[in-house]
């Protein structure tokens, strides 16, 4: 079939989670494998793949944007294709309106790539979005375009949780778990590549079950064998749901100096009535319990969560609600965002989204503007430390500085030395910090 591609350099461009990030290794190494290079810059390939999220309005929105630029900087022949979870929930509507489009292939049709590229050579359009109840791309090495010391790897995908507000089911289908020799292959070729840190994802890790006779291998036993099989990595893991992560995880976390003491675990609402309109499956005594847990089982770890403002039916008390269990818990870090209405869910199909935009916007505001005392008090807690830093690379604000990232995940910053270089471990001494930034010295001493 390469006969037919006279030019072989393509570009890719990922929005979105890091399942998108993941994926786009996989379509890099199908590429290598048709032939095509990959390049860096847009006006030279002859390819243009542009891996998409739909999670919410803005993120669609900024690719329709994007998409408008591209068509002023590339070549008339050029062909432009839409893959990941946008391509599946918007299907033929990206194709049929928007011209610069040529195909689109959603995120379990990859494999398909060959022939969707044959007709696009061919100025066929085509569309390639079948939700696959079994594709986990177990037979493929993902293949990386940058040059980093950590690497994702998938380990699962989909989502069986249904909640209301959420298009994932839709875009990425039902739950299905990676065989676990194909996550060690997987491993084995990345530390061949000198990877240092590894990130166990999927849309929720504490699902993973993969079953072969009477062998049932579940989260916690997948992290502890990978933690002992390879204690020369250092893992981490997201992202988990409070109604799945068991006690037997969280064991594991504390009983492997190689898993970062960092949990993600999303509360979305502080308000029961809330979570139970989003069917979150716990309610907030369930979570303060699991949180409880963790801090008595594993005392230096720190928590992450997901909170969601202005859902259908969200009042001022549910809002405060909200406000009181980020207190109660003072999250160290959190990712903050307004409901955003998705064409397909069962919300909205079935629920009136009835706040204004700047209701929603107020809202958010509150609750950016708590946890950054929050963010701020955890991080405090550090100065004074020593802690033990794998160098990630080059900090991206000043040239004379390296970034890594300590146990529980908190970004280090702190000067550079010769004979230092990303990949090397260094004890750093936490001098101040700024938001969820820690800023120290290498220092020799140890406390």
């Amino acid at each position: 079939m390469n006969e037919y591609f006279k030019e072989k350099n393509f570009y890719i461009e990922t929005y979105g989670c890091q399942m998108n990030f993941y994926d786009t290794e996989i379509v890099v190494s199908i590429m290598n494998k048709m032939g095509f290079n990959y390049t860096n810059n847009i006006q030279y390939a002859n390819v243009i793949l542009i891996n998409t999220c739909s999670i919410r309005q803005n993120a669609e929105d900024l690719i329709i944007k994007r998409l408008n630029t591209i068509k002023n900087i590339i070549h008339s022949d050029t062909i432009v294709g839409i893959i990941g979870c946008m391509a599946e929930r918007l299907k033929h509507k990206l194709l049929n309106e928007n011209e610069l489009i040529t195909f689109v292939v959603g995120p379990d049709s990859y494999e398909e790539l060959p022939e969707v590229l044959f007709k696009a050579f061919n100025k066929i359009k085509s569309c390639n979005v079948t939700l696959s109840r079994t594709q986990t791309y177990d037979n493929i090495i993902p293949t990386s375009i940058n040059k980093n010391i950590y690497s994702y790897i998938s380990i699962m995908r989909g989502c069986d949780n249904m909640c209301t507000f959420c298009v994932v089911p839709f875009t990425r289908g039902r739950e299905r778990s990676k065989n676990p020799v194909s996550i060690f292959k997987e491993i084995d070729v990345l530390l061949s590549k000198n990877i240092k840190k590894i990130i166990l994802i999927g849309q929720n890790v504490d699902s993973y079950k993969w079953k072969k006779n009477n062998d049932v291998v579940d989260f916690s036993c997948l992290l502890d064998q990978i933690a002992k099989k390879f204690p020369e990595l250092i893992i981490t893991f997201t992202t988990s749901h409070p109604k799945d992560m068991t006690e037997d995880v969280i064991y594991t976390i504390s009983n492997n100096k190689n898993i970062l003491k960092y949990i993600h675990l999303p509360i979305q609402s502080g308000s029961n009535k809330i979570l139970n309109l989003m069917k979150r499956k716990y309610d907030t005594e369930t979570f303060l319990q699991k949180i409880h847990f963790i801090r008595q089982i594993i005392p230096n770890c720190s928590i992450s969560t997901d909170i969601m403002t202005g859902f259908c039916g969200e009042t001022e008390k549910d809002h405060s609600e909200t406000l009181n269990i980020m207190e109660k818990i003072k999250f160290n870090f959190a990712y903050m965002f307004k409901y955003s209405n998705r064409e397909g869910t069962y919300a909205s199909k079935k629920m009136q989204d009835n706040l204004s935009d700047s209701e929603k916007n107020n809202r958010l505001q509150e609750i950016i503007e708590l946890q950054k005392k929050h963010t701020l008090l955890r991080s405090s807690q550090f100065i004074g430390k020593y802690c033990n830093i794998l160098i990630n690379g080059r900090s991206k604000k000043s040239n004379k500085d390296f970034v890594g990232f300590n146990e529980q995940n908190y970004k280090v910053i702190f000067p550079k030395k010769d004979n230092l270089y990303p990949g090397k471990y260094v004890n750093v001494l936490i001098q101040s910090y700024s938001h969820n930034t820690l800023i120290g010295k290498i220092s020799d001493e140890k406390r």
